[in-house]
């Protein structure tokens, strides 16, 4: 069984069950017997939880998990996004994810001149990372591997959204995050960006 907990999955694809935080809520017992689960996947989910909820749901996770089934987690994390260029496509990506939630300090900064968010857009989308969206805690993804592997998963692999180290079929992460497929494709000759985004997968 394969399962997906929280996110806006409406659609679960198919071999995959996907629940709402409303039918499952993450930071309390998972409602799977021990050693019944094959997969369990989030995306975007683990930063909307408190640090001490969070490793719960991993401690929870592992406990479902049959020997050998694995927990992939995909949510933003401050190693990735230190890495966010200010160049054409990180202010492109800064208009369409960011500039939104900063309409009165765009306008601010326009009126002195500067081209508003754009003007420092790792400023913005870090800033956003810490305080929009409803988030909890902001991880590195070493910490979260030093977390899963402390509770007890035997193989905790780093990697981008679409790679992995187990199978391929459980990558259900987005790969294009916040520019559109045929911008990304026609102006910046690029199949895959997500500068927010990183995988963390765990092999109980």
């Amino acid at each position: 069984m394969k399962i997906i907990v929280g996110g806006h999955w409406n659609n679960a694809p198919n071999g995959w069950t996907a629940l709402t935080e409303q039918e499952q809520d993450i930071t309390k017992k998972l409602s799977w017997g021990d050693e019944t689960i094959d997969v369990i996947f989030n995306e975007h989910v683990w930063e909307h939880l408190p640090l001490e909820g969070a490793i719960y749901f991993a401690k929870e996770s592992l406990r479902v998990l049959v020997k050998g089934g694995v927990l992939r987690i995909a949510c933003p994390t401050i190693d990735k996004l230190i890495r966010f260029k200010g160049d054409d496509l990180g202010k492109h990506y800064c208009d369409t994810q960011t500039k939104h939630y900063y309409i009165n300090e765009d306008e601010a900064l326009k009126a002195l001149g500067f081209e508003g968010v754009r003007e420092e857009p790792i400023m913005f989308m870090l800033d956003s990372l810490f305080k929009g969206h409803n988030h909890r805690m902001i991880w590195t993804s070493t910490m979260i591997k030093k977390v899963l592997e402390k509770v007890g998963f035997s193989e905790v692999h780093i990697c981008n959204p679409g790679e992995t180290n187990f199978n391929k079929e459980d990558c259900l992460e987005r790969t294009i995050r916040g520019v559109d497929v045929d911008t990304l494709k026609e102006k910046f000759n690029l199949n895959v960006f997500d500068p927010e985004t990183t995988v963390i997968e765990a092999k109980k």
